[in-house]
């Protein structure tokens, strides 16, 4: 509910220590986020998403170990990819729409094994995806739209079965060659997929697609492929031209 709560989270808020859920979401919170946060070893759901927080994570969130639920989209966070954020107990990770930079370490899905919905689109991650999601056995949204990621969709994609929406436009994904599609082969493995969003990249090299596309899931209710090849190719390749 917005209620357009001004100023700094208050630091009383340390002293209660047996909360476990706290949400602050859409309002005009300003400051950063508290140490004392650590202090609520019982915490569960953390939301302070749509408000003017800045700064980093604190190092002190590690200790939040039974949270499961992370919102801090829409504000003005900036650091690399927080440390303190793996290993902890996490469903569902949201720090879209901020100010995050730097790569994602190479073995990131081992660092958050139990992430269910991971939102980390529309900040300045760099780099290539990590090859790693896939030991994150429970994985069902990847969004990671609007950062600078560069290098190949991992076709390791295809071991995430529960997968149901990946959105990955809008980076510079691909070197405009025909290999750019590989990954579209083994995505027919997640029979779950609903979404899949990859336009706005640097996919494709004018070829035609890969015929496996039209074995992708019968789930599928959007895709964006971008200017990879054109209409009429795409219909042959679905088999309805």
């Amino acid at each position: 509910m917005i209620n357009h709560l001004g100023g700094s989270v208050p630091i009383e808020l340390g002293s209660l220590t047996k909360l476990v859920g706290l949400y602050f979401g859409q309002n005009n919170l300003r400051g950063k986020l508290l140490s004392s946060l650590g202090n609520f070893t019982s915490l569960k759901f953390l939301g302070v998403a749509s408000n003017n927080i800045e700064g980093d994570i604190p190092d002190d969130i590690a200790r939040l170990t039974q949270i499961v639920d992370l919102e801090l989209s829409m504000n003005n966070l900036s650091c690399v990819f927080p440390p303190a954020i793996y290993n902890l107990s996490l469903e569902d990770l949201s720090i879209s729409f901020n100010s995050f930079f730097g790569s994602l370490r190479p073995d990131f899905g081992n660092l958050v094994p139990n992430t269910r919905f991971l939102y980390l689109e529309g900040n300045y991650f760099t780099g290539a995806i990590p090859k790693t999601p896939p030991n994150i056995s429970n994985l069902q949204v990847v969004a990671m739209e609007y950062n600078k990621l560069i290098g190949s969709i991992p076709s390791s994609f295809g071991k995430v079965r529960n997968l149901q929406l990946l959105e990955l436009y809008h980076n510079s994904l691909g070197s405009h060659s025909s290999g750019d599609h590989e990954f579209l082969e083994y995505l027919t493995n997640c029979t779950k997929l609903r979404t899949l969003s990859v336009a706005e990249n640097r996919l494709g090299g004018g070829g035609d697609l890969p015929t496996s596309i039209a074995n992708l899931s019968v789930n599928l209710i959007h895709l964006s492929l971008g200017k990879t090849t054109s209409l009429e190719t795409f219909l042959m390749t679905l088999g309805i031209s």
